[in-house]
């Protein structure tokens, strides 16, 4: 039997789903920087700023040693519905530090982003969200465009 997963991003509610037999822990992660620089104009993933999101790489990766010592996984969520294209470069640093603590996969929303951090070369796993809406040839694209070729019929 399956055990649940956790929907999580704080650091303190991080523990219970452990104790409650979670197999697979997901939450958000947007740094501070990220907030300073865009605030509510421009969220990592659809909780918003500040709502549940951990703002530090660091806290990130106490969760993420955490969740490994329990054999659990750890998938960060990235699914605001688009990025930009200036917000890309920014992305794929982030994902590149997410890497480096040892998170196990991303969730995603934007095919654009993950076109564009299959290029940066990213070896996490990737997970569409639930509410991911793929784009089909000729439509308008998402993050700068790069979604235009990713072609799902």
């Amino acid at each position: 039997m399956k055990r649940p997963r956790s929907f999580t991003g704080s650091y303190t509610a991080i523990v219970t789903p452990f104790r409650r037999g979670a197999e697979e822990l997901y939450l958000g992660v947007m740094p501070q920087s990220w907030i300073d620089r865009y605030g509510d104009a421009g969220w990592l993933n659809r909780r918003g700023e500040g709502k549940g999101n951990l703002t530090a790489i660091e806290q990130a990766a106490q969760l993420v040693a955490l969740a490994h010592a329990q054999r659990l996984t750890v998938s960060i969520t990235l699914n605001a519905p688009a990025y930009t294209a200036a917000q890309l470069p920014e992305i794929v640093e982030l994902v590149g530090q997410l890497a480096e603590i040892g998170v196990d996969g991303l969730i995603i929303t934007d095919p654009g982003l993950m076109l564009t951090l299959r290029a940066a070369g990213s070896r996490l796993a990737v997970k569409a969200s639930s509410v991911a809406a793929l784009c089909v040839a000729g439509s308008p694209a998402p993050s700068g465009g790069a979604s235009r070729d990713l072609k799902i019929l």
